[in-house]
């Protein structure tokens, strides 16, 4: 290795020729013997491992996407017989959709200007369950509310593989005269039934209506809903529960779902289904942290065990520390810091003598 500048100095003070490099002595450096430290034997131990480690993160691929695949198929079974009565009533769903719904979408569609939008969200699953009560009797009503009107507009797409994009300095509230709910206005692109269904994560919101003003048949809206969203409509009231919309793969699913999902359970009354999922993995906005405080004296709250804090701009959701009664009067509440792990006037009587957490020096 060169080591020129170890004896520049050297040189340039010496008359005598400086040695060859291979014979200069390196003070604090460890002899370096190539063979040994690079074996043969080594190089085939560590490509070895290093094909081992990528079979195993190979299989775990693997098996990941097996249990995906069967994770939908076990979907599809479990809530055929739900799509089934979906089909049975749906004329008379969009029938009845298009009438309660003609007024309040033309208002909308003079206010906006947009001719063709998407409806989501809570408003359009309430209007669903609204319909449902008049026109079967296989269904047990669930008093849907919503808060607002959810709106998406933009460019479309008739590519079902694409992502929907949502332009979130375009997002705006605004009343409109008859309407009243508060309007939310959201631009997009890439936006289709498909895609904002591919979006949504909450069963009970995974439906949208297909509003089109240019349509040229006599339904100003058409309806479309994933299977999750019929088996929560569908189901008898002591089985219905909130979820992710992929069980089968919850990768996706991070704080802001389960907040939102607690809030849906929070507001509607009912029971929610986290599953395996960890509220600790991911950031929350202002908007959720607002929520996840709203639920702090619901009973059923998931969030019993955890606390927001706040982080730059965003929050995160951590544990609780578990509180630790006073090792000495056994009531009070001890420190965490604290040496002794005594509360603040045991330690000052008979803790060590020095504690950082109580200030005694």
């Amino acid at each position: 290795m060169p080591v020129n500048h170890l004896y520049e100095d050297w040189v340039l003070r010496s008359s005598i020729d400086p040695d060859e490099e291979s014979e200069v002595n390196l003070q604090h450096l460890e002899d370096y013997v190539y063979h040994e430290r690079c074996s043969r034997a080594k190089i085939e131990a560590a490509v070895k491992a290093a094909k081992e480690k990528q079979d195993i993160a190979r299989l775990a691929e693997e098996e990941l996407a097996n249990n995906i695949v069967n994770g939908i198929e076990a979907e599809i079974a479990s809530t055929q017989r739900f799509v089934d009565k979906a089909d049975e009533v749906m004329p008379s769903i969009v029938a009845n959709v298009n009438e309660l719904l003609s007024e309040t979408l033309s208002q909308i569609h003079q206010e906006t200007g947009f001719e063709r939008f998407l409806i989501g969200g809570s408003w359009a699953a309430a209007m669903i369950a609204e319909v449902l009560e008049t026109i079967t009797d296989d269904f047990e009503p669930c008093h849907l509310k919503a808060n607002d009107i959810d709106i998406y507009f933009g460019n479309f797409t008739d590519e079902a593989d694409c992502k929907l994009l949502v332009d979130r300095n375009c997002i705006n509230y605004q009343h409109i005269n008859s309407v009243t709910l508060e309007v939310n206005t959201i631009k997009c692109s890439n936006l289709s039934p498909e895609t904002f269904l591919a979006n949504n994560d909450i069963n009970v919101t995974a439906c949208c209506f297909d509003v089109d003003f240019s349509r040229a048949d006599e339904n100003l809206v058409a309806i479309h809903a994933l299977p999750c969203f019929w088996q929560f409509i569908f189901e008898q009231n002591s089985n219905r529960q909130l979820r992710v919309v992929k069980l089968y793969d919850t990768s996706e699913y991070e704080a802001t779902t389960l907040v939102r999902m607690a809030f849906k359970g929070f507001e509607l009354d009912f029971p929610i289904n986290f599953g395996t999922l960890d509220p600790t993995v991911g950031t929350i906005a202002e908007s959720q942290k607002v929520k996840f405080d709203k639920m702090k004296g619901w009973n059923d709250s998931p969030f019993f065990e955890y606390q927001c804090k706040k982080v730059r701009s965003h929050y995160v959701i951590v544990k609780k520390h578990s509180k630790v009664n006073c090792v000495k009067c056994l009531s009070a509440i001890s420190n965490k810091k604290c040496k002794s792990k005594m509360c603040k006037q045991c330690c000052a009587e008979h803790g060590a003598p020095t504690c950082a957490a109580h200030k005694k020096k």
